[in-house]
C-alpha cells in the first residue's frame, strides 16, 4: 500500500527523500554492540540516569556514540 491509498497524498520518491533529509531521518548506518550499550546504560543509571528521562538517556547515547 502507499500513502495515495491510505491517506489520498501523492508524493515523488525525490521529494520525500528531500523531506525526510531536511528532517534529519535516515536509516541507521551501523549496529552498536548490545552489549556495550547495556554497560552504558547500567553506568549511566547508576551514577546520576535514574533522575532523568528516556529522551535525555537516548540523547547520552548518540553523544557516546551509540547510533
Amino acid at each position: 500500500m502507499s500513502l495515495s491509498h491510505i491517506d489520498g497524498i501523492v508524493i515523488s520518491l525525490s521529494t520525500l527523500r528531500r523531506h525526510l533529509k531536511s528532517l534529519h531521518l535516515f536509516r541507521r548506518k551501523g549496529r552498536s554492540d548490545l552489549l556495550d550499550i547495556a554497560v552504558f546504560l547500567q553506568d549511566q543509571l547508576s551514577r546520576y540516569g535514574m533522575l532523568h528521562g528516556y529522551k535525555m538517556m537516548h540523547l547520552k547515547c548518540i553523544q557516546a556514540g551509540f547510533c
